[in-house]
């Protein structure tokens, strides 16, 4: 079964910073479980994300344990 998850979470770094690591640097370990992203933006600062994926049904937790 594809599960939707949204996550909204801190980063330590300036939003932009992280999502420039995010888009390349991690990427392609995404693509390489299927997990699709559908978006990424910040929140209300720039010390807030809000994540947007696809996977198979236990692809995510596995990939964040990973990781």
């Amino acid at each position: 079964m594809l599960v939707t998850t949204v996550s909204t979470f801190d980063v330590n770094v300036p939003y932009d910073e992280w999502m420039k690591k995010f888009d390349k640097d991690e990427a392609p370990a995404r693509s390489a479980k299927g997990i699709k992203l559908i978006f990424r933006v910040s929140a209300d600062n720039s010390e807030k994300a809000i994540v947007a994926v696809q996977a198979l049904e236990g692809v995510l937790g596995k990939h964040i344990q990973e990781n």
